[in-house]
């Protein structure tokens, strides 16, 4: 029969060593190892001995998780600058708005340029955070690099929401997000840190100025065309800037961009020109603009037409983009440069 150790030895040994084990179990949970004297020689508290199990790195990411940000540039000494870049502390200090870390990374050797996923200035930029913005640029952040994202660090200031790019653009210019003054700044200085004015979409080559001009944002091109932003570009659907323009219905930007002797007469994959985008658009001006430079009245596009029970497809003209739209001005105005209705087949 085992022996049994009687209760009120028990409870005696709890209350003499009851404040030692608590402590030690916290201390425990605390991540610390606690080594305890061999029985018969007690010690005091105060001289357990503690061996802290956090590593340089550990104990700074612990830091900047629990935002002790004066710890943090403590710790930062005895940190190599590898083991930033490996932990993304640059990042994390971006996040958190802490530019005298940041600083004190870059002296330490960290590369700006370092990620998983997400640059330094990616995250910068995508906060607004000019000053930031400022600082990893002087210490040769790159704005054309290629991290973990589809659209690049200027395509992603423009768009303010990157899912635009995957869209058929012209169809949703009414959703391009407006880019406010200080946006603007934020990606002059993208563009003066190097970042490559004629950018294109990934997806169907689509230029950044093509998107300034779908904004409506007389400032935004005249920035990019200052730049070196090419307006006769085209993308994958055979649109240009024009386009652009046209369907937003700024005049001053499709005067802008005729100044930089673009064509006045691309066709995008369904044959649609800047003219019919116009007219569409309810824009005289505009019309008026694009045919005093020698917009086609001739042109034909390809045009779904919705029918009870099924699809037919055909084409209309400049006139009868006008007459379906209700454009009883601009059809006039059609007319008498000789345009005329399709004749289908």
């Amino acid at each position: 029969m085992t022996d049994r150790i009687p209760r009120k030895k028990i409870n005696r040994c709890l209350g003499k060593n009851g404040a030692a084990i608590a402590l030690a179990i916290l201390l425990t949970a605390c991540g610390y190892r606690v080594s305890f004297t061999p029985p018969g020689q007690p010690k005091p508290i105060s001289q357990l001995k503690l061996q802290p199990t956090l590593t340089p790195v550990e104990a700074l990411e612990a830091a900047f998780f629990n935002k002790d940000f004066a710890q943090a540039k403590r710790l930062l000494k005895s940190v190599s600058a590898q083991d930033i870049e490996r932990s993304e502390l640059m990042l994390r200090a971006v996040q958190s708005n802490q530019p005298e870390l940041i600083q004190l990374m870059l002296k330490r050797g960290a590369d700006p340029n370092a990620n998983d996923g997400v640059s330094p200035l990616r995250q910068a930029v995508r906060t607004g955070n000019d000053p930031l913005v400022r600082l990893l640029l002087k210490h040769s952040a790159d704005p054309n690099q290629q991290d973990g994202n589809t659209d690049s660090i200027l395509q992603e200031a423009l768009f303010s929401n990157s899912y635009i790019s995957f869209l058929d653009w012209t169809s949703h210019i009414d959703r391009f997000p407006q880019v406010s003054d200080q946006g603007i700044e934020t990606i002059r200085l993208i563009l003066q840190g190097g970042a490559n004015p004629n950018d294109r979409d990934r997806s169907n080559g689509t230029t950044v100025l093509m998107v300034a001009a779908g904004h409506g944002n007389e400032k935004l091109v005249e920035l990019l065309l200052q730049q070196g932003a090419n307006a006769k570009a085209a993308n994958a659907y055979g649109e240009n800037a024009l386009h652009y323009a046209a369907w937003r219905g700024n005049p001053a930007i499709v005067q802008r961009l005729l100044s930089e002797k673009v064509n006045v007469n691309p066709t995008h994959h369904l044959g649609r020109t800047p003219l019919m985008f116009a007219v569409r658009r309810g824009s005289l001006p505009i019309v008026k603009l694009l045919l005093a430079q020698g917009a086609r009245v001739d042109a034909a596009s390809r045009e779904t037409f919705v029918e009870p029970h099924r699809l037919r497809y055909g084409y209309y003209s400049v006139l009868d983009h006008a007459i379906a739209t209700n454009q009883p001005e601009i059809a006039a105005l059609l007319k008498q440069k000789g345009a005329k209705p399709y004749e289908q087949k």
